[in-house]
């Protein structure tokens, strides 16, 4: 027991507030998008970052609930140490930012900033002066029974929500890192390539004559044919790669887009049209090979 609550009572109280936060976080994507976004890392209406949160901070500031300045510098202190942590640690797993301050005043490594932080300082008054208070008679009033029931359910149902989203996450980064290997050898083609291709039709026609021929004969144009060759195998070998993973069924990869578009759709979406471009200058298709 802790501060007059048992194990499944902080258990409840993390369920709710993780709640709660998934009710904020929609609501502010409806703000913004006038749509409805399940914006919550899993696929239930959970948002786990704001459960551990909201506990935290009702076990350390709850007892201080009547020194107000205590609790704002105590809330902006935790939440903000939290978010940081949260943040960091999403990124060294995934590889990726899941939400960035960086155009935001005052932030640090697009982690945090001044201005959510105070945000969260006062959203955490809120909690402690009213939100907990009402919670705590409702978790008290509940049955043993019927809160072990609760949190069975909840922790089969969401132990399968959080394998099947990072199942999916996992997928994702894989076919992204093949997007990102194609774009590499696209790059490399058209900046590289393309420059020696240009000088080698210079130096021919220079020489006068049948420059066309003169160009076919030149060494270092046919090393540039048999690069673009390899290229263009490379590329078609990563494509298939990706076509296989297209193919594999993922259950939230749609929610996810949506939820995280600069995060999901970038990397993609700056491949597609590098590679469109290739199309239509003729490079994919070996226009400028002939």
């Amino acid at each position: 027991m802790f501060l007059g609550y048992m194990y499944y009572d902080w258990m409840l109280y993390f369920l709710l507030y993780a709640i709660i936060g998934w009710v904020l976080e929609v609501g502010y994507a409806a703000l913004k998008t006038g749509a409805f976004i399940n914006r919550g890392f899993l696929n239930g209406p959970l948002c786990p970052i704001y459960g551990f949160g909201g506990t935290v901070v009702v076990a350390l500031l709850y007892r201080y609930k009547t020194q107000y300045i205590l609790v704002f510098m105590g809330a902006v202190l935790l939440s903000t140490i939290i978010e940081y942590l949260t943040g960091y640690l999403l990124e060294k797993i995934f590889h990726e930012h899941w939400w960035d301050y960086s155009q935001n005043a005052f932030n640090l490594h697009g982690y945090i900033c001044l201005k959510f932080s105070v945000l969260w300082g006062i959203a955490c008054m809120l909690v402690v002066e009213l939100i907990h208070p009402g919670m705590e008679i409702f978790v008290k009033a509940l049955a043993l029974q019927v809160k072990i029931v609760i949190l069975l359910t909840v922790s089969v149902v969401g132990l399968a929500d959080i394998i099947s989203t990072v199942t999916t996450i996992v997928h994702w980064k894989r076919r992204l890192q093949l997007l990102k290997e194609m774009t590499d050898i696209l790059r490399g083609f058209s900046d590289g390539v393309g420059d020696s291709i240009s000088t080698a039709v210079l130096k021919a026609m220079d020489v006068g004559g049948e420059w066309k021929d003169l160009l076919q004969k030149d060494e270092r144009y046919q090393e540039i044919l048999n690069e673009i060759e390899e290229r263009k195998q490379l590329v078609e070998q990563l494509q298939k790669k990706v076509f296989a993973l297209k193919k594999v069924p993922v259950l939230c990869k749609g929610r996810l887009e949506r939820a995280f578009p600069k995060l999901m759709t970038l990397k993609a979406k700056a491949f597609g049209l590098r590679l469109e471009d290739v199309r239509k200058n003729g490079l994919w298709n070996g226009k400028k090979n002939k």
